[in-house]
């Protein structure tokens, strides 16, 4: 058997869930949850919601002259749900201290993975149910999901009225369209793996919590309604290690494990839609108020603070990560950017294995290729799960990354042990198959995602799709597109 001295760097295309929104910050053409909010239509299905949604809204927008608005889209197409700043807001001068908050939100507001930062007290039925579910969830993520179910079935003035009714996703996509996609191949290998992996988690993990709560008749909830929830938290949910000291928990009386950053929905931030250095930050800052010093007592707000000034009648934006690549983007919010500054290509083991088996295929022969796919070392590379490692391209910057430098290093290691000269051309040879197979296999998928589209458009159904595979569209054009300015020598 090969001896496989490697370092693994993971590089992978899906995101579990928003960065850390500590510099809320991205290019001139802005992108926002446009999937979400045109397509469902979720705030404007009827005039009672609509009012309902905008009073929930408006609770933490107005007081600092803030409003929730349409906005056109870029294209003309349709508009988009946004938060409008309703006066000018100056650049800080330099005599100011620090950036202008234009938003306070209190703690005690945060919907967070553990309940409420001061736990309200709840019925005992409740709390039968959340230890119940506590004892099932694993992560950070699926609490935050649990919590949401559970103020939905409370009507949660602002989980019941602002958050929309559905999300389109790749864990949502009806199976028969799924099954289409896979088929059909519309996606390079590595983003349809990553696809699928995703979806398989999520959809998992979603029918053991459905199961593990049956026989709770005072709340209960569906499977659709579960996917529901972890939309929300992959969409909205920003990581806040501002919330993660030692806590007891509710159930064993035992410290929580510290280890996972807490997952939070910020009522009023999950309103904003993405720019990429957008300018804005947000900070846990600690208010006083009170004039003497009997009656003077401390709140801890989340402020939202910009470097940018703002005019009345903008759009007020954050960013949703200044890293994420358009297929980051994809797997947790269903968009994409066009022009996208990230420009990441990423790969598998298994294209770094054939690309070496298509230029050097006296050595990298089927027998061996096959041989390194089962190999116990590379089972980072090689199991199929949200975590898999890939090997990542920055088609801007014209340059490997580091996992993708790592893994033609490993290849050209192979060679040697293999008992052959070392070859300096393999690397180099490698990359240029991969970035040409790669150009081949997108220019089939955008035919494939196309023939979807005018499928769905002629027969009519799954028409609120339509909008999710054009955003496949612009992913998939985009690579090619930057993958086809580059010059391998």
């Amino acid at each position: 058997m090969l001896i496989i001295v490697c370092n693994i760097y993971r590089s992978n295309p899906v995101s579990s869930r928003p960065s850390h929104c500590y510099q809320l910050t991205s290019p001139t053409n802005h992108s926002s949850r446009q999937q979400q909010h045109q397509d469902n239509q979720n705030y404007e299905t009827t005039d009672s919601c609509a009012e309902k949604s905008a009073a929930a809204a408006e609770r933490y927008l107005q007081p600092f002259s803030l409003g929730l608005v349409d906005f056109p889209t870029e294209d003309g197409s349709g508009a988009v749900r946004g938060v409008q700043s309703l006066v000018d807001r100056p650049k800080p001068d330099g005599n100011s201290y620090g950036p202008v908050v234009f938003l306070e939100i209190p703690l005690e507001d945060t919907i967070w993975s553990s309940g409420s930062i001061f736990q309200e007290q709840k019925e005992d039925t409740d709390e039968s149910w959340m230890t119940t579910m506590r004892h099932v969830t694993s992560d950070e993520e699926e609490r935050l999901a649990i919590e949401l179910l559970r103020r939905r079935k409370n009507n949660d003035p602002y989980v019941t009225n602002v958050f929309p009714r559905h999300h389109l996703s790749i864990w949502t996509l009806p199976q028969d369209l799924w099954d289409e996609m896979v088929t059909s191949k519309c996606l390079p290998r590595c983003y349809m793996e990553s696809f699928r992996a995703t979806r398989d988690r999520v959809r998992g993990v979603c029918q053991r919590l459905v199961d593990a709560q049956k026989g709770h008749e005072t709340i209960s909830f569906s499977f659709e309604e579960c996917l529901w929830a972890f939309s929300m938290v992959r969409s909205r949910s920003v990581a806040v290690p501002e919330l993660q000291p030692s806590r007891i928990s509710t159930t064993t009386n035992d410290l929580d494990d510290v280890s996972q950053v807490p997952l939070a929905i910020i009522p009023g931030l999950d309103l904003l839609n993405h720019q990429f250095a957008s300018g804005t930050l947000l900070q846990l800052l600690e208010e006083v108020s009170g004039e003497s010093t009997v009656d003077k007592a401390k709140h801890k707000i989340w402020a939202l603070s910009s470097t940018k000034p703002i005019k009345s009648g903008d759009q007020v934006f954050l960013s949703y990560g200044d890293d994420k690549d358009n297929w980051k983007l994809l797997l947790t919010y269903g968009f994409s950017v066009p022009s996208n500054p990230n420009s990441i290509v990423f790969w598998t083991w298994q294209d770094l294995l054939e690309a070496a088996n298509k230029v050097r295929p006296n050595i990298f022969q089927d027998r061996i290729v096959a041989q390194l796919m089962d190999h116990p070392q590379l089972r980072a590379y090689t199991t199929l799960s949200e975590n898999r490692a890939t090997f990542s391209f920055d088609a801007k910057g014209r340059e490997p990354r580091e996992s993708l430098s790592n893994g033609l290093t490993m290849l050209s290691d192979l060679v040697v042990q293999l008992g052959q000269p070392k070859d300096d051309r393999l690397s180099p040879d490698v990359l240029d198959e991969l970035i040409q197979s790669r150009l081949l296999a997108l220019e089939v998928c955008q035919r494939e995602l196309k023939r979807i589209h005018n499928s769905l458009c002629e027969t009519k159904s799954n028409l609120e799709w339509h909008a999710f595979v054009e955003q496949l569209c612009v992913a998939a054009k985009q690579e090619e597109h930057d993958l086809g300015q580059l010059s391998i020598s």
